[in-house]
């Protein structure tokens, strides 16, 4: 049996403003983090119905992220995350009762902010309507570009300024991050198997 190849998907084009569909079940977005450059980024598709804490896992997987750090997504400048971490400080709205077919009828771009520390900002695109595919396991990284940053380097500046440690053997840190990020670590290393045959797969046995 043929291997499914998810860059064989075709989108449904619709223009930006249209009625949402229900029988398009399926959302593409763009995930891309913010001040990175080269720029660093997910396609993904998504069911319709996912409500944003999901889609929090989905990036999560999709980043390498950890999922350590207090999260928050910003729709139209409304703050949705989990009301369970933040003690009742944030005045966020509830993010399991916002899905991405609700955000996707008034708007076509939003925020996710990971880690508030290190300010991982992400901007989603919402790019195309979708028939879903019986033979797709969604979610789905259909595509993206270079490896992500690790937790708690410091922010999009600390990510950098680790790369140059690493790529220069006299550089004072060099030792030290060399230690730090482990030999795994491979910057502009895309690896799109990984992401959907493991990091989504196990999130989405998680969820069952």
């Amino acid at each position: 049996m043929k291997k499914f190849d998810a860059r064989s998907l075709e989108p449904i084009k619709v223009k930006k403003g249209k009625t949402f569909q229900n029988d398009r079940d399926v959302i593409q977005i763009k995930v891309s983090l913010k001040d990175s450059s080269p720029l660093i980024w997910r396609r993904l598709q998504v069911p319709a119905t996912q409500p944003l804490r999901g889609l929090h896992r989905i990036i999560q997987a999709s980043f390498s992220w950890k999922s350590t750090h207090l999260y928050v997504f910003n729709v139209d400048g409304i703050e949705y995350g989990d009301p369970d971490l933040d003690a009742g400080e944030m005045g966020w709205y509830n993010d399991q009762t916002k899905r991405l077919s609700q955000i996707a009828k008034t708007t076509d771009s939003f925020t996710y902010t990971y880690d508030f520390g290190d300010n991982w900002v992400h901007e989603i695109e919402i790019e195309e309507f979708l028939n879903s595919k019986k033979s797709v396991k969604y979610p789905v990284c259909i595509d993206g570009k270079e490896d992500s940053p690790l937790d708690d380097v410091g922010g999009i500046h600390g990510h950098y300024n680790m790369l140059e440690a690493l790529n220069d053997p006299k550089h004072p840190e060099h030792e030290d991050f060399s230690e730090w990020a482990g030999d795994f670590y491979h910057y502009h290393k895309f690896d799109i198997s990984e992401i959907n045959d493991y990091r989504l797969e196990r999130r989405r046995v998680l969820s069952k």
